[in-house]
């Protein structure tokens, strides 16, 4: 008597780790356009428009070196702290705060210094005055940094 009924096994470990090796590589590509597309935004951006957001990123570092100095001369900055910055085509930085402690002292800073846009990096001089008595004298500040 003839045995018709033949049992065939397949192994899935080759296929699986095929499949799941592909998976891994979808990923990879997947992270890679990601970072191709954000290269392309800041890529994307103007020299103007990248000075741009490097001026507001110093105004915010600015002001808040100038909250934490006033801090931590146990004062604390009242609601008229008035800053601008400004990154000009040659790459300087100059940037300043004005305002008044709410106890009355009057409160000025500066950041003087330079910046490279497109490496996204900026250090400065951070000069932080408080009732006419310089503070702080720190060299080397980054100052695309809120602390």
């Amino acid at each position: 008597m003839k045995n018709d009924n033949t049992t065939t096994t397949t192994s899935t470990t080759k296929h699986d780790r095929r499949h799941g090796s592909s998976r891994r590589s979808g990923a990879i590509v997947l992270c890679f356009a990601a970072g191709a597309v954000a290269a392309l935004i800041f890529t994307g951006c103007s020299a103007a428009q990248r000075r741009d957001m490097g001026e507001q990123d110093i105004h915010d570092s600015l002001a808040t070196h100038v909250e934490r100095v006033v801090n931590d001369h146990s004062l604390s900055v009242g609601e008229s702290l008035d800053c601008t910055s400004t990154i000009d085509t040659q790459s300087h930085v100059s940037a300043s705060c004005v305002g008044t402690a709410v106890s009355g002292q009057a409160v000025t800073a500066t950041f003087t210094g330079t910046a490279d846009i497109g490496a996204e990096t900026c250090t400065a001089l951070l000069l932080v005055e408080i009732d006419g008595e310089q503070v702080i004298d720190q060299p080397y500040v980054q100052c695309f940094d809120s602390v």
